[in-house]
């Protein structure tokens, strides 16, 4: 795999109906040499329940006034995944701990942003198998 992506979600529990992504951490590998790198922590909406187990295991703070809007962060994501150099003839493998679950909780996110457009430019493919 020439282009690799790592990534990485924390969230406020495992159902992205009831709950929310709270930070994410990507890095990016190219032929095995780290290229670039994104992360961010987000403020909790309010608007969706919090498991404090998953608070316990991620180390959250929702009350950390500082943390970047939600809206923010996303469009911050996607000009982060937008600047990833990728082909159709060498597309970028997203690999993690549980990349199905990171990639639903980036989709969910994604789903009313403007730039949403903007990422389907973006030629990704999901591995087969978690790293």
């Amino acid at each position: 795999m020439k282009n690799l992506l790592f990534m990485d979600l924390e969230t406020t529990g495992v159902n992205y109906d009831l709950n929310e992504v709270v930070e994410i951490a990507c890095q990016f590998y190219q032929e095995g040499k780290l290229i670039k790198s994104f992360h961010t922590h987000m403020k909790h909406s309010g608007n969706k329940e919090i498991d404090l187990g998953a608070l316990k295991v991620n180390r959250h703070d929702i009350n950390y006034a500082g943390y970047t809007s939600r809206q923010e962060a996303m469009e911050e994501l996607v000009s982060f995944l937008v600047s990833l150099p990728s082909t159709k003839n060498d597309p970028i493998t997203i690999a993690g701990h549980n990349v199905a679950f990171d990639v639903q909780g980036i989709k969910e996110y994604l789903k009313d942003l403007e730039s949403k457009r903007t990422l389907k430019t973006f030629n990704l493919k999901r591995s087969e198998k978690s790293y």
